[in-house]
């Protein structure tokens, strides 16, 4: 008797076990699952976040190979004898590519993008409001860009002067802003951008000359930290780049782009005197690519300008497009 309880005890325990190593034991040999994300904690999650959130498809090619479009770009300026430089940077992968991106170029109105983010920093902190009503002085006015400077008004609010001196890269309402931000605040920015380069040679004298000098790649560094919200709160982020993406220059039409293509890009430009400087850099949206660029051109008519960054960010998006076609098509 005592035989058979024993014997009926080790078989429950064998079953117990079974059933236990068949729902939570080592994996069952030939079961495979694909495209099911591991459970997993915050904390224990190991791709990028992206995938887990569903903004990044799974199995979307990364484009590494720059190389075929700068040899391009190269002889498209070489072939024309062009005074530009130009950096790309997929932000997705961190791939760039560039021609001459280190060399100095005045900054033109890409100044007015660091005064922007200086006022939006001053309104999270309370020293502004978006309704706070600014003077313009006579001293103000400046007809080199935009249209404020002829137009009947003494004073306008911060968000209106925000509004204008980005959309339309009005000279007046940078002149208006810059009044609320200190050399030592622009500084402070500079540094921590990369922005205007200590290595190339800069001087603060004012916030409105152009003694100081920036890159392409240097200028990239101001786009990543809008995109990645490194100073200001992403609402503010957000804004800005909102209004980056209604400017008065149709970078469309020169680049012969799509409309629905999304693009937050400031334009910079200098004819004053002998000097002639042109520049425009941005983000193109295209799909789950971000594609970071930046184009400046110097001793250019405008119209030549224009149309040589037009050309140059047209083979960058054709580039893109087909590359991200070819790869999908032959299923790596």
């Amino acid at each position: 008797m005592e035989k058979k309880i024993i014997i009926a005890q080790s078989a429950i325990i064998l079953i117990l076990l079974i059933l236990l190593f068949k729902d939570y034991g080592l994996p069952r040999a030939n079961v495979v699952q694909s495209n099911v994300l591991p459970k997993s904690t915050t904390s224990t999650r190991l791709l990028a976040a992206g995938v887990y959130s569903g903004t990044l498809a799974p199995q979307s090619h990364l484009i590494f190979n720059f190389k075929p479009l700068q040899e391009q770009m190269k002889k498209y300026l070489v072939d024309r004898n062009l005074n530009v430089s130009v950096y790309i940077l997929n932000q997705r992968d961190g791939s760039s590519t560039g021609i001459n991106e280190e060399a100095p170029f005045e900054p033109a109105s890409l100044n007015k993008l660091p005064i922007a983010i200086l006022i939006l920093r001053k309104i999270e902190e309370g020293g502004l409001r978006f309704d706070t009503v600014l003077p313009i002085m006579p001293e103000d006015r400046d007809s080199r860009s935009g249209t404020l400077y002829k137009e009947d008004v003494s004073e306008l609010t911060v968000h209106a002067l925000l509004d204008r001196m980005i959309t339309e890269s009005d000279n007046t309402a940078f002149r208006v802003l810059s009044r609320e931000v200190t050399l030592k605040e622009l500084e402070a920015l500079s540094t921590y951008l990369d922005f205007y380069r200590d290595d190339i040679g800069y001087t603060y004298d004012s916030l409105s000359n152009n003694t100081y000098f920036i890159s392409p790649e240097s200028t990239t560094h101001l786009f990543l930290s809008l995109y990645l919200s490194t100073i200001l709160q992403p609402q503010d982020d957000e804004y800005l780049l909102s209004l980056l993406t209604n400017t008065t220059f149709d970078i469309h039409g020169v680049a012969r782009l799509p409309k629905d293509i999304i693009i937050a890009h400031k334009y910079g430009s200098y004819f004053v005197d002998n000097k002639k400087y042109f520049h425009n850099c941005g983000i193109m949206y295209l799909a789950e690519t971000r594609i970071f660029y930046c184009i400046m051109t110097q001793n250019l008519d405008k119209p030549e300008a224009e149309q040589t960054i037009g050309d140059l960010v047209h083979m960058t998006y054709t580039y893109v497009e087909d590359t991200r076609a070819e790869l999908t098509t032959r299923k790596l």
